[in-house]
């Protein structure tokens, strides 16, 4: 009987982690996508208490997209952001990409609860993204992406990035 506590609990300890942790996304493409496509600017517009998310999203999504052979440069603003539009599109045809990813958080969840290591933080958001090729009036893709971890916000990062790069290659938009 002891022999199986310890299998038992760690299990049920792996159960409670992993179903405390949720991303999905939803997209709609145009029939204009034409990917998949090799370089990505990436802008993301978060609050400030999304802060751990973003920089360890970035670094996620960064490898996974690599791993795909699209190359990103990422460009991260908030609502004290002082770069203007036309400093943003310098950046954006200095690195000559063939799409731009705007990532703008719509919502920003925050539990005391059980959560570690997120007090000072949120535990996970929505961001609503449009893609687009080669100008602002060319959208191809839209999606909604929400994340949430409730032991911490490391486990939204990695799921929310997983969840994002699967949906990129199930719509075309990177290789597999």
């Amino acid at each position: 009987m002891r022999r199986f506590m310890i299998p038992l609990c760690a299990g049920l300890m792996a159960f409670l982690f992993v179903g405390c942790v949720s991303s999905s996304i939803t997209s709609s493409s145009s029939q204009k996508l034409h990917g998949p496509y090799k370089r990505m600017f990436i802008i993301i517009d978060n609050s400030e208490r999304a802060e751990k998310f973003v920089n360890g999203f970035i670094e996620s999504t960064k490898k996974e997209l690599a791993a795909r052979n699209t190359e990103t440069l990422y460009y991260v603003s908030g609502r004290l952001s002082l770069d203007t539009k036309k400093e943003i599109n310098k950046k954006i045809h200095a690195f000559e990409p063939d799409v731009v990813l705007i990532m703008h958080q719509t919502e920003s969840v925050f539990y005391r609860g059980m959560s570690v290591g997120s007090e000072k933080g949120s535990n996970g958001g929505t961001f609503d993204l449009k893609l687009f090729e080669k100008s602002e009036d060319n959208l191809i893709w839209t999606a909604q992406l929400t994340a949430y971890g409730e032991y911490g916000i490391a486990m939204a990062v990695n799921k929310a990035s997983e969840s994002l790069v699967s949906k990129l290659v199930l719509d075309g938009i990177v290789s597999k």
